[in-house]
């Protein structure tokens, strides 16, 4: 009975083989094409996600600029802001509040912004923000705020908030 056994295992032994070289090719290139599938995913969701956050970013310092012509159009009175606002400004540096219609926050700011200048603890961009004014009827003034960052050497991406003022 032992001799049987061994008989029949030493011929099992005998008959196996090893993978051949085509199944070792075929498993390779399902792997790698796996693992290059898998960082081609995660590659994509990192840029996802910075894109994300600089939007976020962006957002935050687009209310930042409105919430500056909000706090001017209070202190200022209708009149005095309706008439002190100019058409465009580069609003990378939000301004002390005015203190009065002779000395008025808006005075100060630039008319265009040439560089991204606002810098932002933990992100890897500088940011713009440009403001465009348009008045209609002397009881309405709209304000479009733009925030841009760059993304790559010649292009950029931005965020628009607009948002209207009237009299009351």
């Amino acid at each position: 009975m032992k001799k049987n056994f061994l008989k029949k295992f030493i011929s099992k032994k005998k008959n196996r083989q090893g993978f051949s070289l085509i199944e070792l090719l075929i498993a390779t290139t399902v792997v790698s094409l796996t693992l290059t599938a898998i960082a081609t995913i995660l590659i994509y969701s990192i840029k996802v996600n910075d894109r994300a956050i600089f939007r976020e970013i962006a957002t935050k310092k687009a209310q930042e600029g409105m919430d500056f012509f909000k706090r001017e159009r209070v202190i200022l009175g209708w009149n005095n802001f309706y008439s002190l606002l100019g058409s465009s400004y580069c609003l990378n540096q939000i301004p002390q509040p005015s203190v009065s219609s002779d000395d008025s926050a808006f005075d100060n700011l630039s008319i265009s912004c040439v560089d991204y200048e606002i810098l932002v603890t933990g992100a890897s961009a500088e940011f713009k923000r440009e403001v465009d004014i348009s008045k209609s009827g002397g009881d309405t003034v709209s304000i479009t705020m733009t925030v841009s960052w760059p993304k790559g050497d010649y292009d950029s991406l931005s965020v628009e908030l607009t948002q209207d003022f009237k009299q009351y």
